[in-house]
């Protein structure tokens, strides 16, 4: 019901003139009571501070958002179609509802979208979306003169191209196996992801970690659909077990679960950075075997600070594990509980030279233990050689490939225990290997010829071959072309399943850039 101003000053006139003529009795009796005239009355303490002092008003509450038309909701977004969008908001206690929007990722402060001061037929407003890719979140504040209250809603639409995503043109795939290959792995691709999506972790034979942009995504492989957590991301790393999940952003370093539960859980375990000058938030970050402790890094021109903290939060504490005479230090892996393996290079040569050299004099591997501060060279190489570790197998060999960093690799091995090296016969045109879990099969990625788009009519396609070796000499396995960027090979927990994402030109009707995220599984 709407009253003039005029008639609510008449009502609450006459309520003060009600409510004094009853309080007037009471007044009188609490002045006997306190003074003790009454008999058999003893005095009362005093009034304790704050007592009858008129209630707090109570700050609004918004109890329900709805769409109107109703949409879908996957991964706490809602997919919303083009044309006229309604958003309709309950709240308690409001004096007006302001919309704001901001596209995830960005950080950005969200942008005025409307305000509703007028209730009489519920607080909401009218958006006419757009036929676009839109990805963004939708702040709703609900304000009074006792406060604020703020939800925030996602709103997803992925431009329609007419063909599904990954539909090729001309009958070929981005990525396809070998005939041979197809007869012991079967290959798909993952249907209805966001645009933009790339895969980069297995949290276990069922889910998927990846970024659209600077949104972590989580993506069922079995089931179908993905979550969304909810939070802005430079990067993001799971722990061992695939529960948890590392990030940084510019409010510094986090850890949330992996559930999707759209930031639920987040806990701030470095809100400011800990480095002398100041670097923003981490580059990186290695969780520890047992998921306890993080290494992450802050990276310079010449150099980097790393430092190591608790999961649980707590105060970081700076490791050194950069040798005297060395520089260009990057964390590989954790050996231990206590150890990281770390690349290295010699800033002085052996004969005592030292002059600029972008990449050193020679490169080298070393541990360092983050609790003693000891720094260890696995093995010195002579000038001019430079090993490059990349990752640690379960019976602890380190592989790592050879050769200058910005020149054709020579060559792979591993390193074992006692500094015993093993040379890896791979492919001439290797470029990388990947050693599934439990180090008996590896695949390599070994340079092809570029690949033409459809009609040449967009940039030519890189290409790659990609070959096994599963106990034996290398075959051939799969063929991928691709435009800007191939993430994979991701091998699952069990080793028996691969991931790859990447984008290619030209792959459907109207060209453009495609992004597709394949999964390959081994045939029982």
């Amino acid at each position: 019901m709407r009253t003039s101003r005029g008639a609510l000053c008449k009502t609450t006139d006459a309520r003060r003139a009600a409510v004094a003529r009853f309080l007037a009795p009471a007044l009188v009796l609490t002045l006997l009571l306190g003074s003790g005239l009454l008999p058999g009355c003893a005095k009362r303490p005093a009034t304790p501070p704050g007592a009858g002092e008129p209630p707090t008003a109570a700050a609004p509450r918004i109890t329900a958002i709805r769409l109107d038309p109703d949409c879908a909701r996957t991964g706490g977004f809602y997919n919303v179609e083009p044309g006229p969008l309604t958003i309709i908001v309950e709240a308690t206690g409001a004096d007006r509802v302001e919309f704001g929007m901001s596209p995830t990722g960005t950080g950005q402060v969200p942008q005025p979208a409307g305000v509703d001061e007028d209730p009489s037929d519920g607080w909401r407003l009218t958006w006419n979306v757009p036929d676009d890719d839109i990805m963004m979140h939708l702040t709703i504040t609900a304000r009074s003169t006792a406060g604020e209250t703020s939800e925030v809603i996602g709103l997803y639409h992925e431009r329609g191209t007419g063909e599904p995503p990954g539909t090729p043109v001309g009958g070929r795939e981005p990525l396809g196996l070998d005939r041979v290959a197809s007869t012991r792995w079967s290959i798909d691709y993952i249907p209805n992801l966001p645009k933009y999506f790339y895969a980069t972790a297995w949290l276990d034979e069922s889910h998927l970690l990846g970024m659209t942009g600077t949104n972590p995504i989580v993506v069922d492989v079995g089931g179908g659909g993905w979550n969304a957590l909810n939070v802005d991301a430079w990067w993001a790393v799971p722990d061992p077990s695939g529960q948890r999940i590392a990030y940084a952003n510019n409010g510094g370093l986090y850890v949330t679960a992996a559930g999707g539960n759209e930031g639920a859980g987040r806990v701030l375990i470095d809100a400011k950075t800990q480095s002398a000058d100041e670097a923003g938030p981490p580059d990186g970050v290695l969780w520890s075997p047992d998921g306890s402790r993080l290494l992450y890094w802050h990276v310079y021109e010449w150099n980097l600070d790393f430092y190591v903290i608790d999961a649980a939060g707590g105060q970081p504490r700076q490791v050194s594990p950069t040798p005297e005479g060395y520089f260009l230090t990057e964390a590989v892996a954790w050996v231990d509980a206590n150890t990281v393996v770390f690349n290295t290079r010699a800033n002085t040569s052996l004969t005592g030279e030292q002059e600029y050299r972008s990449v050193g004099y020679r490169g080298d591997i070393a541990t360092c233990n983050v609790q003693t501060g000891e720094v260890r060279l696995l093995r010195a190489n002579p000038d001019g050689t430079f090993w490059n570790a990349t990752q640690r197998l379960a019976d602890g060999r380190l592989a790592f490939w050879i050769g200058e960093p910005g020149t054709p690799v020579q060559g792979f091995a591993t390193l074992g225990a006692g500094g015993t090296v093993q040379r890896l016969q791979t492919d001439p045109q290797a470029e990388s290997i990947s050693f599934a879990p439990g180090g008996r099969r590896w695949l390599e990625r070994c340079r092809a010829q570029a690949q033409a788009s459809s009609g040449g009519t967009a940039p030519d396609n890189e290409s790659a071959r990609l070959v096994m070796h599963d106990g034996g000499a290398g075959q051939p396995w799969a063929n991928a072309f691709y435009g800007e960027r191939l993430e994979g090979p991701l091998w699952s927990p069990s080793g028996r399943r691969l991931a790859f994402s990447l984008d290619a030109y030209g792959v459907v009707t109207g060209g453009g850039l495609t992004y597709v995220t394949y999964i390959i599984d081994e045939r029982p």
